[in-house]
């Protein structure tokens, strides 16, 4: 994989990691007057944030980065930064100073939120950590019954409102909110990769949906997918279904 797209795989988490916040905590240490204690608490969570607008776009399974780095690079690094995300954010939650009931609320809900997604992708959505340890494998087999694929749909869509959340937290801070160009350039951030999250949605609801009913393998390089379509599908009649030949090599 590396050695495929060494250059855009590079260039992809140098920009998701650090370019894209760079800006964000520039405005924050050069406007605001604070201890460096309180600031690298706040470069944290601006850190978090900025990492979980990413997950967000990443989710829309961009076409044109899918084609520099593939589709498990993509998945690789959406899991990667939410789990980076969920630090960066804990410690923003025990090194940040005190602040009034809402703003703390705001961000505490948000904090619980993260934990739930995370160790929900880690019991159902992965199986590096389900595989070596039979307590999790039997937790995930008894819970696979309610926990169905539209469950963990809507689990992740949770990241929407961790997002509002954060931002209601971060404009409930007066020092923040009175950084005129801080809270510019906060709020373009965020409406920027949330208009291009409900746009994407919006486009997939005219595109061909299905469920995968069968998966076999017919030979070591050829798998078969029966795929039931849904009913808004222009080709739909009656239980059709569709037989997608894929080879591995």
């Amino acid at each position: 994989m590396l050695k495929k797209h060494p250059l855009a795989l590079y260039i992809t988490w140098i920009v998701a990691l650090a370019v894209i916040p760079l800006p964000l905590i520039i405005l924050t240490n050069s406007q605001l007057t604070a201890d460096y204690e309180d600031l690298f608490a706040y470069d944290v969570g601006i850190l978090a944030y900025v990492w979980w607008l990413v997950i967000i776009f990443l989710s829309t399974r961009p076409r044109w980065l899918e084609k520099y780095i593939g589709i498990p690079s993509m998945y690789f690094l959406h899991a990667s930064l939410g789990v980076a995300a969920l630090i960066a954010a804990t410690a923003h939650k025990f090194l940040s100073p005190g602040a009034d009931h809402l703003v703390e609320t705001t961000g505490d809900i948000a904090w619980y939120l993260a934990i739930v997604g995370i160790i929900y992708a880690i019991v159902f959505m992965s199986g590096w950590l389900v595989d070596r340890f039979k307590l999790l494998r039997q937790i995930k087999l008894k819970l696979s019954i309610i926990c169905s694929h539209q469950v963990s749909v809507w689990i992740h869509r949770l990241n929407l409102l961790l997002i509002l959340l954060i931002w209601l937290h971060v404009h409930l801070i007066d020092d923040f909110s009175e950084m005129t160009s801080f809270i510019t350039t906060f709020d373009a951030y965020t409406y920027i990769i949330i208009g291009y999250y409900l746009l994407a949605k919006f486009i997939t609801l005219f595109k061909t949906n299905g469920t995968v009913i069968a998966n076999k393998q017919l030979a070591p390089n050829t798998q078969q997918l029966v795929i039931k379509l849904d009913k808004n599908d222009p080709a739909y009649q009656g239980t059709m279904s569709r037989q997608v030949y894929r080879s591995n090599r």
